[in-house]
């Protein structure tokens, strides 16, 4: 057994022993005598330098082999060890946290697979609401086609009905006329309002023709651009393998 288990064996028993609950007195008091660390530290270093030399001792105290008492006088003091109060001056500064290292080949193909099952998945989405717009629109005028025919048919027998009874008298021909002229002239409105929506849509489609046109211009230079920067890439590797030998 060497001098310092001897000295920690014969120290103070674990049932008198009792913990410090507050820092400064475990930093001040008997406890590194009672360890048999040595002396205490000097009472005029800052609060963090007092700190750092508790953690030696205690790791110090951590590398020598326990014995039967000594394993519950371990854990005692490890419990006893708090963070004291220190302030904004006594802090010392962190040292800086250091970079990271670089990704390996297994990083990078797995980060690309997961971004390509993402560009993948935002495209499946982006056509599924394509086709779900298309098909309300689809939707839409088909209502509207409904919705004209059966006002067609409301009409025609409407005049059906009416047509025998006005054609007896000269009042029933003006009637019937004057009726005809205001539904030719609701005709007409719907008509003009069905065209003003058709010239608005056909502004629309020819927008977006010109900037279709101008994304597949700038894709080709692009492509032409990348296929230059790769053809220079493989110049550049070569000549290097030239140089280096």
């Amino acid at each position: 057994m060497s001098a310092t288990e001897t000295q920690l064996g014969n120290s103070a028993s674990a049932d008198t022993y009792t913990p410090y609950q507050d820092r400064a007195s475990f930093g001040k008091n008997t406890s590194y005598a009672y360890l048999g660390l040595g002396n205490s530290p000097s009472l005029d270093i800052s609060p963090s330098q007092r700190l750092a030399s508790d953690l030696k001792e205690l790791e110090n105290f951590k590398k020598v082999r326990p014995t039967a008492s000594n394993r519950r006088r371990r854990h005692r003091v490890e419990e006893v060890v708090e963070e004291p109060d220190v302030s904004e001056g006594d802090v010392e500064e962190q040292p800086e946290m250091e970079e990271q290292p670089a990704l390996g080949p297994q990083d990078r193909s797995l980060l690309t697979s997961f971004d390509t099952h993402i560009t993948g998945y935002i495209w499946i989405q982006q056509e599924k609401l394509r086709q779900t717009r298309k098909y309300y629109a689809t939707y839409n005028a088909l209502m509207e086609i409904k919705e004209l025919m059966l006002k067609e048919v409301s009409l025609l027998d409407s005049i059906s009905s009416q047509f025998k009874d006005a054609m007896t008298s000269t009042s029933g021909r003006v009637k019937l006329i004057d009726s005809m002229e205001r539904i030719v002239g609701g005709t007409k409105q719907k008509l003009e309002k069905v065209q003003f929506g058709l010239q608005s849509e056909k502004r629309k489609y020819d927008t977006l023709m010109e900037t279709y046109a101008a994304k597949i211009a700038e894709q080709r230079r692009r492509s032409s651009l990348l296929m230059a920067f790769q053809e220079e890439c493989a110049r550049s590797e070569k000549l290097q393998s030239l140089i280096a030998m």
